[in-house]
């Protein structure tokens, strides 16, 4: 075990030794983190008006049961004022309740809440379905009384009490986080998979300096050299994976969706997979220049096409089913199957198992080229 944990530690000299070291740690997670920052400020508060003329029990009844999670509620008492708020794209829109609604209410007739939009059309359906429940529940309440004012307070005031149960939930719709968590997944994985890549780099540079040799001289076998090479990057790896996964738990709160033990397990398994790649690569390809640029090549199309940069839901089906033979895909899908709420182990275990596989195949690759190459490699690029 003496010559492993030499390899592990010459290894990470190298890799500390370079002057970029901090930069190459630090900036795919700062990265990473000014995404997450960007995308989480632009679903900010949604500000929204009302103008009650009306000002009775039912109308407030209406406000209160509209009021939108993470929102700015705004009243007016000029139709004028809050045409030209909207204008101004000061709030995102508003609803009028009309001056008679409760006596409408009471009698059976129709008397509508106008909405009044800006740009934001979804917003508009999401407080007229409110709103149709909300009319719909003191409609009935109405009819309950048989319109008579004092019996339908009454039966008002009983269900605010609760004596008669009335259960109002405010659903958070948490896609928005969902989308965010996938692509600052995805962006860090395909930064984790450029900082892999040094541990071609290492070996390339082993084989111009004919350290092949003298390693293989010494009682080293294929399987200790490339597990020196894998603890060496992993540990770099994982700094950077721990530091984002912080960052977006417990500074920026965003929900991801996918428990912490798993969201971890998933992107060391992501982890282990770059670097047995580029391991692979490293060792099969002779010529650093052709090495790199298949490496690149394959990780930003493979990042491309597995949803890492745009929400998976957006990439064409044909595309997705062709992205499964990356290994990206199988971790997005990991995230995907936690938020849709199907993320039982048993759901994600062929996900796992694959992941497993793709790492076992490059590394017995890599052992492979090391075991049955020559021992001494002719300089990359001569």
């Amino acid at each position: 075990m003496s010559e492993f944990f030499y390899l592990v530690r010459k290894n990470l000299k190298l890799i500390f030794n370079s002057k970029l070291i901090i930069a190459q740690l630090l900036i795919p997670v700062a990265a990473t983190l000014a995404f997450i920052k960007l995308f989480s400020s632009m679903g900010g508060t949604l500000n929204y008006g009302v103008m009650d003329l009306d000002k009775t029990t039912s109308s407030k009844y209406v406000i209160e049961g509209t009021k939108v999670n993470k929102g700015n509620i705004t009243y007016f008492e000029s139709e004028s004022e809050l045409d030209q708020k909207i204008k101004n794209r000061e709030i995102d829109g508003a609803y009028i309740i009309p001056k008679g609604f409760e006596d409408a209410i009471l009698k059976g007739t129709d008397n509508k809440i106008s909405i009044i939009m800006g740009s934001d059309s979804s917003l508009k359906n999401s407080l007229q379905s409110s709103i149709n429940d909300k009319s719909g529940t003191l409609t009935q309440m109405a009819q309950g009384a048989k319109g008579i004012k004092e019996t339908y307070y009454k039966i008002m005031d009983e269900s605010g009490n609760k004596i008669i149960s009335v259960n109002q939930y405010n659903l958070e719709d948490k896609k928005y986080d969902f989308q965010v968590t996938q692509m600052s997944v995805g962006i860090l994985i395909f930064f984790m998979m450029i900082r892999a890549s040094a541990t071609s780099d290492i070996m390339l540079e082993e084989k111009r300096s004919n350290c092949y040799s003298r390693i293989f001289a010494s009682p080293v076998t294929p399987l200790k050299f490339i597990g020196a090479n894998i603890l060496a990057n992993l540990s770099i790896l994982l700094i950077q994976m721990l530091l984002t996964v912080f960052f977006m738990e417990w500074v920026f709160k965003i929900t991801t969706g996918v428990p912490m033990p798993m969201l971890l397990f998933a992107l060391l398994l992501i982890s282990l997979v770059a670097i047995a790649f580029t391991t692979m690569m490293g060792i099969a390809i002779k010529d650093d220049k052709v090495s790199g640029l298949v490496s690149n090549l394959l990780m930003n199309v493979s990042c491309m096409v597995s949803g890492c940069f745009v929400p998976v839901e957006w990439i064409p089906q044909n595309i997705r089913s062709i992205s499964y033979v990356f290994p990206q895909s199988w971790v997005m899908d990991i995230l995907e199957k936690y938020q849709n709420g199907i993320g039982d182990f048993k759901d994600i275990l062929i996900n796992i198992i694959t992941l497993i596989a793709f790492i076992g195949t490059f590394l017995v690759i890599a052992a492979y080229k090391i075991k049955y190459s020559n021992k001494e490699m002719s300089l990359v690029g001569e």
